[in-house]
């Protein structure tokens, strides 16, 4: 399994977390997507979520304020 730093090799060819990271801005750094970006996290506001199916489905609660789906960098989950 490669790490971050580290590198594995598949059928004779070496491969590093950069062979597969998605990088949307050219020469930054890898996007690596959680399922606790729902949650901008922060794990207080995920044990405090009442309906994490309606959250991660990116469904507004009556509750709810801001901008939805998005992580705490503002890009969309």
């Amino acid at each position: 399994m490669a790490t971050e730093e580290g590198k594995t090799t598949v059928d004779g060819n070496d491969y590093t977390i950069r062979d597969f990271c998605f990088r949307p801005i050219t020469g930054q750094g890898c996007l690596i997507p959680s399922p606790m970006d729902f949650w901008k996290v922060n794990l207080e506001e995920m044990k405090k979520d009442k309906d994490v199916k309606f959250t991660a489905q990116c469904i507004p609660t009556g509750e709810q304020t801001g901008r939805i789906c998005f992580d705490r960098n503002g890009v969309p989950v």
